[in-house]
Formats: structure tokens, C-alpha cells, sequence
């Protein structure tokens, strides 16, 4: 004597169920592996990023730079290139030569070069996301200001807020 029939439908049932997730599953992971061939990706960049220029991106990540090397804790400015405030935009290579030449200790950077270095080698999507919810808390702080200008600023508090912020986490997941 066999198993009841109700018992082998279900058992039918989950099996097929299974089946049918296993190919949906093998049928979404082929087309994005398509889609990754042909360049395609279901990354969707943020509106307003088209407007971001490379000369932007560069910008906020030597701005970053600068405020991720001063310290924050003390009120010391120290940035790493204070040319960028009189509208010299560094290349990717003479800010990354800057960073290594302040914070190289014997063969390697402290702490904090590393983390400033992190910075700097971030994509131009997270560099402008970042940039603007930047400008967004100096508007909510001043909302009679130039938020864009402003958080162009040096030694700005609510920008210095910010970066202190990327810092803390960078060196607390260095410990």
C-alpha cells in the first residue's frame, strides 16, 4: 500500500514549485550576465549626474580630501591642496601625489592618508550623490544662501560635519 494521494500532489506540488524557481532564477542570472556583456547594467545613475562634469568630480574629491585631512575635533584647517579654493582643479594623479607625499610614513600611509586616499577614489555617481545631499544640509542650515557656491567653500561647518562623518567610519572600521 502506497501514500495517500494528497500527500504525493503535494509533495508533486513543492517539487514543481522549486523547479519552476531554479529556472527563474537561472533565466534572470543569464540575462544579466547578458546585459553585463553588452555593457548594460541595472544600475540607473541619478538624475541631475549628466550635469555633474569630470571637473566636478574632481573638485569634490580633492574638497573631500581637504577636509578628511584637517582636523575636524580641533578646528585646524590643514588641507592637502589649498590651490583648489582659487580655481585649480587637480588631475587624478597630482592629488592622489599629494595625499601620498603628506601622509607616507616610512613604505606605507597612516590611518589617515588611508582614508583620505579611500576618498578620492570613489565613482562619479557617489561623488556627486554625496556633493548633493552636501548642498542640500547647507541650504536646510541657510536657506537664504547659495548652497551649490557655498558648499564650495573651505572650512565650511556643516561640509566639515560631513566629511568628519566619512572619516569617523573609515577609521573605526580600521581598529
Amino acid at each position: 500500500m502506497g501514500k495517500p494521494k494528497k500527500k504525493n500532489q503535494q509533495k508533486r506540488r513543492r517539487r514543481d514549485r522549486k523547479r519552476l524557481e531554479r529556472r527563474k532564477a537561472k533565466k534572470a542570472a543569464l540575462k544579466l550576465g547578458r546585459s553585463l556583456q553588452l555593457g548594460r547594467s541595472r544600475f540607473k545613475a541619478p538624475p541631475g549626474l549628466a550635469g555633474f562634469s569630470e571637473d566636478d568630480q574632481l573638485f569634490w574629491l580633492a574638497h573631500g580630501a581637504n577636509y578628511l585631512a584637517s582636523d575636524y575635533d580641533e578646528g585646524i584647517w590643514n588641507p592637502v591642496l589649498e590651490s583648489l579654493y582659487v580655481g585649480d582643479i587637480p588631475t587624478p594623479a597630482s592629488l592622489t601625489q599629494a595625499i601620498i607625499s603628506r601622509f607616507k610614513k616610512g613604505e606605507e600611509l597612516d590611518v589617515q592618508g588611508k582614508a583620505v586616499l579611500a576618498w578620492t577614489v570613489q565613482e562619479r555617481p557617489l561623488v556627486y550623490l554625496f556633493a548633493r545631499e552636501i548642498q542640500r544640509s547647507v541650504r536646510k542650515a541657510d536657506p537664504d544662501c547659495d548652497a551649490k557656491a557655498t558648499a564650495r567653500m573651505p572650512k565650511h561647518p556643516v561640509v566639515w560635519e560631513a566629511f568628519q562623518a566619512i572619516k569617523s567610519k573609515v577609521l573605526s572600521s580600521q581598529d
